[in-house]
């Protein structure tokens, strides 16, 4: 509790702080988060994901976060300039089964494996939420980025599940998936995690706006559901933050 309140007047003081400084010397600071574009794949699934949580980060918090209408207004190409301006990137999609068994999915080209490597042990931070079978591809691809490195299970005592609302249990599942357990898992350089994968909960599916779940689903997803989807969210963000 007592960590919790210090976490929330720290955020206040740096974010006032900038606030005052980018109004006095005319600098536009707000935060921003990038939507990785890759291919092949649906990189912009949750196309209002990103624009409904920065939105409740904006209402909930006093970080100082730009609005947008649609999450395509996010997008950033591994390797562009936009890219590693970045610091928050997040990237979400599906895998394919073919007909032939073998999984369609992100495929990294050469100069994308550098650039993701370069940028994420040099301040960059990766969320990646799993719309469903993402892994079946994600993961191979991401070794070739960190040969040397192996993804780690968050126990749900985690800081991340407490750094601003509190998941006792850890990640919160969002959608059913394959019933399973839902899991975060983390690689980290030092004692800094650089990137985040959320596997079997879809994050984004609650985040995503009531009108676009129901577009895309036929239902509007149970309101508590989103609003735990939205909190998990804001507690990634500070906490990559604050790290």
């Amino acid at each position: 509790m007592v960590l919790r309140i210090i976490v929330k007047l720290i955020i206040l003081i740096i974010f006032s702080f900038s606030a005052i400084f980018a109004q006095n010397s005319n600098i536009l600071s707000n935060f921003r988060i990038g939507l990785v574009e890759y291919e092949p794949g649906d990189w912009n699934s949750d196309q209002t994901a990103l624009a409904e949580l920065l939105h409740f980060i904006d209402i909930n918090t006093n970080i100082p976060i730009i609005n947008i209408n649609r999450d395509v207004e996010l997008k950033v190409k591994i390797g562009s300039n936009d890219f590693f301006k970045t610091k928050y990137l997040y990237m979400t999609g599906h895998g394919e089964l073919r007909n032939n068994g073998a999984w369609k999915g992100i495929k990294f080209k050469k100069d994308e494996i550098n650039a993701l490597r370069t940028h994420l042990l040099n301040g960059g931070f990766l969320h990646i939420d799993d719309n469903y079978n993402f892994d079946k591809t994600f993961f191979s691809e991401m070794k070739k980025v960190f040969p040397e490195k192996e993804w780690v299970v968050l126990p749900h005592n985690h800081n991340i599940f407490n750094i601003y609302y509190t998941f006792e249990n850890g990640l919160p599942k969002i959608h059913k998936h394959d019933n399973k357990e839902p899991k975060a898992l983390a690689l980290f350089h030092g004692n800094k995690i650089i990137a985040l994968y959320t596997l079997e909960t879809d994050l984004g599916d609650g985040w995503e706006s009531d009108l676009e779940h129901e577009r895309i689903t036929g239902y509007k997803l149970d309101s508590s559901k989103r609003e735990e989807a939205l909190k998990m969210g804001t507690n990634i963000l500070i906490f990559a933050l604050n790290q």
